[in-house]
């Protein structure tokens, strides 16, 4: 069977599975890469700069094109980036 299923893309189940149970664990906020130096929290429009947060990637398989990292502020927002290459 191919990758799609009445015109809907199937998301890869390990990275999905990854993203709930970091959620589930605190992590609420989605967090976007603005430019080199600064990331966005979505949620509330504050733009950090990268240097200021604590950044972890998060290993995925081989199969993933998606790269995921945990952030956290020094201002208590704990979230995630999903990039298409690492970060």
């Amino acid at each position: 069977m191919n990758d799609k299923k009445k015109g809907l893309r199937i998301f890869n189940p390990s990275l999905t599975n990854c993203i709930i149970n970091l959620q589930m664990n605190g992590y609420d906020y989605d967090f976007q890469k603005v430019n080199e130096e600064d990331i966005l929290c979505v949620q509330n429009n504050r733009k950090f700069s990268a240097k200021h947060l604590i950044i972890n990637a998060i290993e995925l398989s081989r199969k993933s094109a998606k790269g995921l990292h945990t952030i956290e502020t020094a201002t208590g927002e704990r979230g995630l980036l999903l990039t298409e290459v690492d970060f």
